[in-house]
Formats: structure tokens, sequence, C-alpha cells
């Protein structure tokens, strides 16, 4: 499956609750994207042991 495809199959970051961003964690990576449609914005990718903190996505 691809992200394009299919941009509802990434789990709703526990940081980000009631927010329209999705995750994918893919050791050692995780990627915060969004969705528009039939478009997918990726919005931040860091190294998945590394602390989130919102305004990672707002750079």
């Amino acid at each position: 499956e691809h992200l394009a495809d299919h941009p509802e199959m990434g789990a709703k970051p526990p940081e980000l609750e009631g927010r329209h961003y999705h995750q994918i964690v893919e050791p050692p990576a995780r990627v915060f994207y969004r969705s528009d449609g039939n478009k997918v914005f990726v919005l931040h990718v860091m190294r998945s042991e590394r602390q989130f903190h919102i305004t990672q996505l707002e750079r």
C-alpha cells in the first residue's frame, strides 16, 4: 500500500489529538503528514526515539 493511495492509513499522533495530522512510524523514522483530498503533505520527519513537540510542525 502507498500513502498516496490510502492517506488515512497512518495513526493519529497522541501529541496532536483533535488535529488533522497522521503519522507513520518506520524505525528509525517518524513521519508526520496531513492529507487534503488526493494530496498528501509531509510536514516533518524525525528520528522515532526523539521527543516530539508541536513547535516542530510550525517551523
